[in-house]
C-alpha cells in the first residue's frame, strides 16, 4: 500500500519553521543580532532554553521520518520546551503558544 507522505511532509516543514522562529529568542539573548521583534530582554541562560527548544523542534522533524513510532516522544519535550520558553517573553511571543497547539 502507498501511502501519501504529503501531511507528514507539510507537518515536518511546520516543525523546522517554528524551530527556526525559536532562534530568534537565541539571537537576542546572547547578542547575534537585533531582533526588533522580541522588545523584552532576554537572560543569556533563558536564552540556552530557545536553543533547547529550537533543537528539539528540529530533532522532532527528523524523528518524523526516522523513529516514526516515538517521534511524538521527542515532540512533547519540544513543546514543554517551546512553551516555557514562550512563558519567558510572553508579551513579545505569546501567539508561538498557537504553533504549539497546532
Amino acid at each position: 500500500m502507498v501511502r501519501c507522505a504529503l501531511p507528514k511532509v507539510l507537518f515536518a516543514l511546520f516543525l523546522v519553521l517554528h524551530g527556526l522562529i525559536h532562534l530568534m529568542g537565541v539571537a537576542k539573548a546572547w547578542r547575534f543580532a537585533p531582533v526588533p521583534q522580541l522588545t523584552q530582554q532576554i537572560d543569556e541562560r533563558v536564552g540556552a532554553l530557545w536553543l533547547l527548544a529550537a533543537a528539539l523542534l528540529l530533532v522532532t522533524a527528523i524523528a518524523l521520518f526516522v523513529w516514526p513510532q516515538w517521534w511524538w516522544a521527542v515532540g512533547a519535550l519540544a513543546l514543554v520546551a517551546s512553551q516555557a520558553a514562550i512563558i519567558t517573553s510572553w508579551a513579545d511571543t505569546r501567539f508561538g503558544t498557537i504553533a504549539n497547539l497546532i
